[in-house]
């Protein structure tokens, strides 16, 4: 598996390589104190890659912001996060139905863009939609259950919000 594609400058050429499976790489860099006029260079990208992934995914996607909805399927929840994950409570949505509630966000705009995916383990197929567009400081999602089945579990949405 190629981890990433590195590019850098020896003896001012580009010198273009792909990480190898075991994450290091070996490079030289232009420095005049030493008898070859090179400094050698060796950077894990595995190491690199744990903590990018980790911080992109922790910090920025906030994958560790996450709410329960309590009482109902129509209660609002309050997450102040740029992204994360909505847990509704057990729900039994008809076939056919429908249900908003307002996930209150103090990283949203009225210029926001959210986007929803949702998940859902057990019967029914749910979709997730913005009800309307987004004001400052929260936005509405609608359910709907497009499946013959009612719903039986808890749903799980996922948010990203662009700003």
């Amino acid at each position: 598996m190629e981890l990433i594609n590195f590019s850098y400058l020896v003896a001012n050429e580009i010198v273009s390589t792909t990480v190898p499976n075991d994450g290091l790489l070996l490079f030289g860099n232009p420095d005049s104190t030493r008898d070859d006029g090179y400094k050698t260079w060796a950077i894990d990208f595995t190491s690199f890659k744990n903590v990018l992934v980790s911080d992109l995914y922790d910090s920025f996607l906030g994958i560790n912001s996450t709410v329960t909805q309590q009482t109902a399927i129509s209660t609002a929840v309050t997450i102040n996060a740029a992204s994360g994950r909505i847990t509704t409570v057990s729900s039994t949505l008809a076939a056919g139905g429908n249900a908003a509630f307002t996930v209150n966000n103090s990283e949203v705009t009225t210029d926001s863009t959210i986007l929803l995916t949702v998940e859902h383990p057990g019967a029914g197929i749910p979709v997730a939609i913005l009800d309307s567009p987004p004001s400052n400081g929260s936005f509405d999602i609608r359910l709907y259950n497009v499946d013959t089945n009612a719903f039986n579990n808890t749903l799980t949405i996922h948010f990203l919000i662009i700003n």
